[in-house]
């Protein structure tokens, strides 16, 4: 929203600033959730991939821990286990 903003003098209440516009921007939309495509480990490669499918492009990183983000949609010799995929939005931070 735009608030207005004044200083008042607290000796002389009728001595006030003049008005500062000032805007609140609203709450910026988190990105989709994620969705990729995973695969499996086999005998001959022992560890797992994870791609991301969607959201893509140059504005987003990607993380399976929460933590640690990267801009590349491909997640690499992955060990067995749960991993939990999200996307931030890079350009509104």
């Amino acid at each position: 929203g735009t608030y207005s903003v004044t200083a008042r003098n607290t000796s002389d209440p009728t001595c006030v600033s003049t008005a500062l516009s000032v805007t609140i921007n609203d709450v910026p939309n988190a990105p989709a959730t994620p969705t990729a495509d995973v695969v499996q480990p086999t005998c001959e490669t022992p560890s797992g991939k994870i791609s991301i499918t969607s959201p893509l492009g140059a504005g987003f990183e990607y993380s399976i821990d929460g933590t640690n983000y990267q801009a590349s949609v491909d997640f690499i010799n992955l060990t067995s286990g749960t991993y939990s995929v999200t996307a931030r939005n890079t350009s509104d931070p």
